[in-house]
């Protein structure tokens, strides 16, 4: 009886490590392209290039999720209001990312970044996921999801009461 959990306590040891995921050179290189498209990401931002930053997004729409909700939003609608609308930040920086390979043309991006706004005394510090997926050759944002601690929205949250009424 012994032997026969010595033998597959034997193959679990032997068989285990090759089940892992091993670090292969495709990964190496999808993480370096999700590095870059990160730091372009961050360009755009920083520039207010609402154009670049539409493109980065996903053609067939992507998800929105954070405080309790899930969004689809789709290209076209996206495209008008980074085009149009959007204002981007005074200053943007990624802090703490991490890279998680999911497949060789999928990737999950985790960290926080810091927005800025000279309205504001402080900087918004937020949480950060993203899931990049390459469609037609390229890294685009298929998921996202960002959220901020609400005690660093304190000064938004209280001039935005103090407007109203």
């Amino acid at each position: 009886m012994y032997g026969y959990y010595f033998f597959i306590l034997f193959l679990c040891f032997c068989i285990a490590p090759g089940c892992a995921l091993q670090k292969s050179p495709s990964n190496d290189q999808l993480v370096a392209e999700a590095q870059a498209f990160m730091e372009g990401y961050a360009q755009d931002l920083r520039t207010r290039d609402g154009t670049a930053v539409a493109a980065r997004y996903n053609r067939s729409g992507h998800y929105m999720l954070g405080a309790g909700h899930k969004l689809f939003i789709s290209y076209d609608s996206l495209r008008v209001e980074y085009e149009e609308r959007w204002q981007g930040p005074d200053s943007f920086e990624w802090q703490d990312l991490s890279y998680e390979p999911i497949s060789s043309n999928a990737i999950m991006v985790l960290g926080k970044f810091i927005w800025g706004n000279d309205n504001f005394e402080e900087p918004g510090l937020f949480s950060y996921s993203g899931l990049l997926v390459r469609q037609d050759g390229e890294l685009r944002i298929r998921v996202e999801d960002y959220s901020s601690d609400p005690m660093s929205m304190k000064e938004f949250i209280c001039e935005s009461d103090s407007t109203a009424g």
